[in-house]
């Protein structure tokens, strides 16, 4: 009975993911309320078997019925991620009305992420909805001055960077993102994501790196198709949200990072 429960709730996840999908391809492109799915190559409304989340990308071997061209990977790896972080969500808090919450945040995270990493900009209308949603969720479960406090504190660093380097190093969307962050995690979870972002960026950005020297790029070369430099523009959004993803999963705390989970 267990797994069925669990099985459906990757289904939902699943089906969210791709709603999901659907808001970051279409935010600020003119046709974000047009009702049905449709393909952006041949403008095809697609059929009810063809937005199937997961097992229309495999059925279809990711390219459209009608024009064939190749459908983004992307739209497969968000259902199946969105699918795995609603079940992770609902295993650790079960069936309630904060699990509902946590399940609108996490979904937040990841059309900024999406967004972020194909446009390297988080848009004000998603920091905004994730902001407000964090607000109601710390007003009914979590100390709220706390929470508050910690959105301006852990946002404040970032919004810092930005304005000390104009812009070059960080942009502003970041230090809005770690607003909703610190609201929803409060300030040693939230201290903690932004430490592990950190050490996930810098960790990313070696591997990069790696990847776009002349010996690597015959083994990455299809990865990572332009060159990465020092000077290549890296979107940090999706690391801040992987820091917050960790910090609520295992429970970290900023000192645990620091010094290991307490024993007591």
């Amino acid at each position: 009975m267990e797994a069925i429960v669990y099985f459906f709730v990757f289904l939902f996840g699943s089906a969210i993911g791709s709603f999901l999908n659907v808001a970051a391809f279409r935010y600020n492109t003119g046709v974000f309320f047009r009702p049905r799915s449709f393909c952006f190559s041949c403008g095809k409304n697609l059929s009810w078997r063809e937005n199937i989340p997961l097992l229309s990308f495999l059925r279809q071997r990711g390219r459209c019925r009608g024009c064939k061209s190749a459908i983004s990977s992307q739209y497969f790896i968000v259902e199946l991620a969105t699918g795995i972080l609603f079940l992770i969500v609902f295993l650790k808090e079960g069936l309630l009305i904060k699990t509902l919450f946590i399940w609108a945040i996490a979904s937040i995270f990841m059309v900024i992420a999406i967004y972020d990493i194909r446009h390297k900009i988080i848009p004000d209308g998603f920091a905004g909805l994730l902001a407000v949603t964090a607000l109601l969720y710390s007003i009914f479960y979590a100390p709220l001055g706390e929470h508050l406090l910690a959105a301006f504190l852990l946002s404040a660093p970032l919004a810092a960077i930005f304005l000390f380097s104009k812009g070059t190093w960080m942009g502003l969307g970041d230090g809005k993102l770690m607003f909703g962050i610190g609201l929803f995690l409060g300030i040693s979870e939230g201290a903690a994501a932004l430490l592990l972002s950190f050490w996930i960026g810098a960790a990313a950005g070696i591997i990069l790196l790696f990847a776009g020297m002349p010996g690597a790029r015959r083994i990455f070369g299809k990865l990572f198709k332009k060159k990465m430099t020092l000077k290549s523009e890296i979107p940090f959004g999706p690391f801040l949200i992987t820091g917050a993803f960790c910090a609520y999963f295992f429970n970290l705390g900023f000192f645990d990072l620091l010094f290991g989970p307490s024993l007591f």
